[in-house]
């Protein structure tokens, strides 16, 4: 009955043994672990960088943003942004920067203590400057305005 058992055992053992390409012999030392080879994994993409942050705008940002550029240096226009260094102003409301947080060379989110229509309130914004550095995109909201650089 012993034989026939251990027949089984190596007959399933042989049956599961994977086919493909042969594989080299393998040498072990008594006693000790099995070795592990590690298979490689799929491709990893690229990580993005952290964003970094900032205790001020960077200039690239900063300036007078208006959606459309005739009204640019007047007060014609409720869309009219201006960023300094460390302070947001828009139509009916401004504020104190008190976060920076730069995501790459042309995403920015700011956070502000803001005051406006008798109202004190903490607001964040975010911005996505184009490649050419003409256009800011509120990016905050679903909307999307699309600003452009005033002179």
């Amino acid at each position: 009955m012993k034989p026939t058992i251990l027949a089984i055992a190596l007959a399933l053992i042989v049956g599961c043994t994977p086919t493909g390409e042969p594989q080299p012999p393998t040498t072990t030392t008594p006693g000790a672990p099995p070795a592990v080879t590690a298979e490689p994994g799929p491709p990893t993409e690229p990580r993005t960088p952290a964003p970094a942050e900032a205790s001020t705008v960077p200039e690239r940002f900063q300036g007078e943003w208006n959606s459309t550029p005739a009204d640019c240096g007047t007060a014609n226009n409720p869309s009219r942004l201006r960023i300094g260094a460390d302070d947001i102003r828009f139509h009916e409301s401004s504020g104190t920067i008190t976060s920076v947080t730069v995501s790459d060379e042309s995403d920015i989110t700011l956070v502000a203590d803001m005051t406006g229509e008798g109202e004190v309130f903490e607001s964040t914004h975010a911005f996505e400057l184009s490649d050419d550095g003409n256009t800011l995109t509120d990016t905050s909201s679903g909307i999307g305005m699309v600003r452009h650089r005033c002179e």
